[in-house]
């Protein structure tokens, strides 16, 4: 583990993304107008309608729109215009209306070669580069194709604690294998400063680029590479103001320093000391100020072999690299660590912040990341942002990854919540199930003569959201099993049943034994559903036994037994005949 995680990490909530620009890019166009709007003030309401008394859709501060047309005010008492603006936030798309005195209007150009170069895109990121390239017309983006799909890329990365989420919310931690204790109910702390494992879910969202084609949070796809012409020492002193770094080594400027090491690394000496910022804090950290070890002063800017399992052995192993290495002043350990950073990932074709944490254009070996903190290829971008803030001609390069399967919708940032994502089974019990069942396993196959219940445990607050009852024909049936979390998310698991005849195979469903309190929900996860008409059928039969709270739930009449009566019930319940309470 890299000390990098232990740094405090921040976001940079600024969402520019835009949408629904009715512009066709399959072949060149002509240049056109690109209308732009730039939402002066805080707290500006997005109204539903053309009116102050429209429902709000959301609010915004001093943001960037895509303007669709304007449309006189409802109110017969106003002569206010309102523009019809449509942008993104956190992975949804907004449209509505803002009123005119609160909007800044600019035309731009959408020259014909550029709208062509957007044919390598997919149409969900045409008009936030669109909305980029008309505020920057100098910067040119690269499409990579990755060879996985975008579920396949979001998989290689949720397991165990590839990846780390600093954060008191148990809606952005996972629940997968090594990362929680299911006997004691808690979630594992990989290291100091409360790091766990991320959740799928927020994995997919800093994986996914459209959530981060706007002028802030586009710097990790900036290609790395040196460029003496427009990368400059004024511009490192432009990051390094108000670092540890704004200051004088060994005669020398640490800008200077970094720009010497840029030459002799071809790495952006902007990336250069970014990193270093990232890795040391902005006040450093005694790796950077100079430790002792087998009694020599080393330095060590990049926290080279800084893994451990706790704080101490992370700077001790650091300091070894260091001395290993023979980095005794400021200057070989930045010029040294830049060489290897240029070596381990720029030539290995890693060369942005994006691809050295997520190496999704070489998916067999994802060992090859730099660090495990879900979010650094954003935290370590934010410094370049600076560095480029007035420079609008300078010529950039942005490679950005385009998945061969992308979902439709953009992946949002979970909710943050104290719920869990529980959408794991505890047990599948039936006779013939191979492999012997395991919470991590999702696929299996099942061979029947004769309609067969199977018993399906999950953890308290999850639920089975797909059919409870299969009609299976003779010979290979595919039956997919999915249980929703507490958060909403869901996992499906795989059973390929291998039928003698045609028969069914009928599926009880049950919360962990806590019953919810309301009569008809046999199986504790506070609703009402098929699943529970088939579990009440099943103990009728016998096939199942109902326990505990969801035997005295399953009682909806409160004679103290389960009968045809209470089947009858959940059916009327079901058809909205009647309201069981």
């Amino acid at each position: 583990m890299t000390l990098s995680i232990k740094l405090k990490s921040f976001l940079i909530a600024v969402v520019m993304i835009i949408c629904s620009l009715s512009v066709s890019f399959t072949t060149p166009v002509s240049a056109q107008k690109v209308t732009i709007g730039y939402v002066s003030g805080t707290n500006v309401n997005v109204r539903a309608d053309a009116s102050t008394s429209s429902a709000s859709l959301g609010k915004v501060s001093n943001f960037t729109v895509t303007v669709l047309g304007k449309k006189h005010d409802l109110s017969q008492s106003s002569n206010y215009y309102w523009y019809n603006v449509t942008y993104n936030s956190s992975g949804k798309t907004i449209t509505g209306y803002i009123r005119e005195d609160f909007v800044k209007i600019q035309e731009y150009d959408l020259d014909s070669n550029f709208a062509s170069s957007l044919t390598a895109f997919p149409a969900s990121y045409h008009n936030s580069l669109i909305l980029l390239h008309s505020m920057y017309p100098e910067w040119t983006f690269t499409a990579d194709k990755v060879p996985t799909t975008f579920a396949a890329a979001v998989e290689g990365q949720d397991y165990k604690f590839r990846k780390l989420v600093q954060s008191t919310n148990n809606s952005w931690r996972s629940m997968r294998q090594g990362c929680y204790d299911w006997s004691s109910q808690t979630f594992v702390e990989t290291d100091s400063g409360g790091w766990y494992g991320a959740s799928r879910e927020v994995i997919a969202y800093y994986m996914d680029p459209r959530n981060f084609l706007d002028a802030n949070n586009i710097f990790q796809y900036l290609q790395q590479s040196y460029d003496k012409n427009s990368q400059t020492v004024a511009g490192v002193e432009q990051i390094v103001d108000g670092t540890f770094l704004d200051a004088t080594t060994g005669g020398k400027r640490y800008a200077e320093i970094i720009v010497e090491a840029a030459e002799q690394s071809s790495v952006s000496p902007y990336v250069l000391a970014s990193t270093i910022i990232q890795e040391q804090g902005v006040n450093g950290s005694s790796l950077s100020k100079g430790s002792t070890y087998n009694g020599v002063t080393v330095y060590n800017f990049f926290n080279y072999g800084a893994s451990g399992s706790n704080e101490a052995a992370v700077i001790n192993n650091g300091l070894k690299y260091a001395y290993d290495a023979g980095w005794t002043t400021p200057s070989a350990a930045i010029i040294g660590g830049a060489k290897k950073y240029g070596s381990g990932y720029i030539s290995a074709g890693q060369d942005t912040y994006f691809y050295k944490n997520y190496n999704v254009l070489n998916p067999s070996n994802l060992n090859h990341q730099y660090a495990q903190n879900v979010a650094d290829s954003l935290n370590s971008s934010k410094f370049l942002r600076t560095a480029y803030s007035e420079q609008k001609n300078v010529k950039l390069n942005f490679r950005i990854p385009v998945y061969t399967s992308m979902p439709d919708a953009v992946s949002p940032l979970p909710a943050a919540s104290t719920k869990l994502n529980n959408y794991y089974i505890e047990n599948i019990s039936v006779s013939g199930l191979t492999p012997s069942f395991s919470r991590y396993t999702y696929e299996y196959s099942l061979s029947i003569s004769n309609d067969t219940a199977i018993q399906v445990n999950l953890p308290s607050g999850s639920s089975l959201t797909s059919d409870d009852i299969f009609d299976l024909k003779k010979g290979n049936n595919t039956v997919k099993l999915a249980i929703k979390s507490q958060t909403g998310y869901q996992n499906v698991y795989t059973i390929n049943v291998s039928a003698e005849r045609d028969c069914q195979l009928i599926i009880n469903a049950t919360g962990g034994g806590q019953g919810s309190g309301n009569k008809g929900d046999t199986n504790g996860d506070g609703e009402i559903t098929r699943s529970d008409l088939a579990n009440v059928r099943l103990h009728l039969l016998k096939l199942i036994t109902l326990k505990d709270a969801n035997l005295q739930d399953a009682d909806t009449n409160g004679d103290g037994q389960i009968t045809r009566t209470d089947l009858a019930n959940i059916r009327l319940h079901l058809l909205k005949l009647i309201t069981l309470n």
